[in-house]
């Protein structure tokens, strides 16, 4: 074999190596395997499809269903949906909580979820930050446009 045909075989091994790696590693990787839902599209799911599967929740922290014991480190809330007619349960034990979780807030919840009682058993809880860049109404005698040209 010539030095050329070797460099050729080496750099095919490598990129097969480098390629059959990176798939094992997605694979493996239980995030990869989360179904994600709202709330109400996990209620209208089929029981025997999401029944003790991981699953991702997007929704907002339903308003006085917030329960935190510290000593044991454990959360549990309702996350809704944003018509508030969607709840599901959730139990998060994996730390402290956020320090910006709040009621009505947006949250995102990963973990095994148990149709028959209706609970996520949370591995993951991540909170959305509210926009710091919302437009302020304009002051009595500006326009809109007068406020949004920057005059």
């Amino acid at each position: 074999m010539d030095g050329r045909v070797l460099k050729f075989v080496v750099a095919g091994v490598l990129l097969t190596a480098g390629v059959g790696a990176l798939m094992f590693s997605t694979l493996k990787d239980p995030e990869s395997s989360l179904t994600r839902f709202t709330p109400d599209q996990l209620l209208a799911a089929d029981p025997t499809d999401v029944g003790q599967r991981g699953v991702q929740v997007d929704g907002f922290v339903a308003e006085g269903t917030e329960r935190y014991d510290m000593g044991a480190k454990e959360l549990r809330f309702q996350v809704r949906d944003t018509a508030k007619t969607a709840f599901v349960n959730v139990v998060y034990r994996e730390g402290l909580k956020p320090d910006t979780f709040a009621e009505g807030q947006g949250v995102v919840v990963s973990g095994k979820y148990e149709a028959a009682a209706n609970i996520i058993e949370a591995d993951k809880l991540m909170t959305k930050c509210p926009s710091k860049y919302e437009a302020e109404p304009p002051t009595t005698g500006e326009t809109a446009s007068a406020v949004g040209a920057g005059q």
